[in-house]
């Protein structure tokens, strides 16, 4: 019987510790410009985002995030209908 709570303790923070999303260094966003940078720019420096959405105005709202035991970070990028950067609408590090 302890061995299997032992075994289920185990398997509980291996399952905690699990990244979600992609891994890339939220500090890049400071490479992009707004009016200047495309979606291209953002993916190649961040990777490909894990959400995306409409804007009323036909722009893409693209957010990257990772989130793994002790760390954490979440960006938030608006573009417009042509694919350029407009700005950086939130940016967490934890």
């Amino acid at each position: 019987m302890r061995n299997l709570l032992l075994v289920l303790i185990i398997s509980f923070v291996a399952g905690c510790t699990t990244p979600i999303g992609n891994k890339f260094d939220p500090q890049s966003v400071n490479l992009l410009t707004p009016k200047v940078s495309s979606f291209s720019d953002a993916t190649l420096l961040l990777g490909p985002p894990v959400s995306e959405s409409s804007v009323a105005d036909g722009g893409m709202l693209y957010q990257w995030q990772y989130i793994t035991a002790g760390y954490g970070a979440h960006v938030a990028i608006l573009f417009d209908s042509e694919g350029t950067m407009v700005e950086v609408t939130h940016k967490t590090v934890l």
